[in-house]
């Protein structure tokens, strides 16, 4: 079922990348549930991730910053350095694209303070 998941997920990235984004959101919500059926929270990460790429891609920025922090709340509970990085690395990222500076720096500086 894991890779059934992981399938999921991914045939979601290519709907965002055609634009087909009813496609999109049906694959993606498919992914996350069955990866919560399944408890596999890693794949919850990537899930919540590929959501906030959906929500991105038509200017949702709140509900792409929502999936994001959905995905650091998971990082967290299994305390993955790596899917931590990933996490914050995202979360960067779109409070630039809002102009959300000092939530900017903050994301930033957790990144970079657990490469260290």
């Amino acid at each position: 079922k894991k890779e059934i998941a992981l399938s999921f997920n991914n045939i979601g990235d290519v709907f965002i990348a055609t634009q087909s984004y009813d496609s999109a959101a049906y694959y993606l919500q498919k992914a996350i549930l069955l990866n919560k059926e399944i408890s596999n929270i890693s794949g919850l990460i990537d899930g919540y991730l590929m959501y906030s790429k959906y929500w991105i891609h038509q200017n949702r920025f709140d509900s792409a910053l929502a999936a994001q922090q959905h995905a650091l709340q998971y990082a967290k509970e299994i305390n993955s350095p790596p899917l931590l990085i990933r996490c914050y690395r995202e979360l960067a990222n779109t409070y630039r694209k809002t102009g959300n500076a000092s939530a900017f720096l903050a994301s930033t500086n957790s990144y970079i303070a657990l490469e260290d």
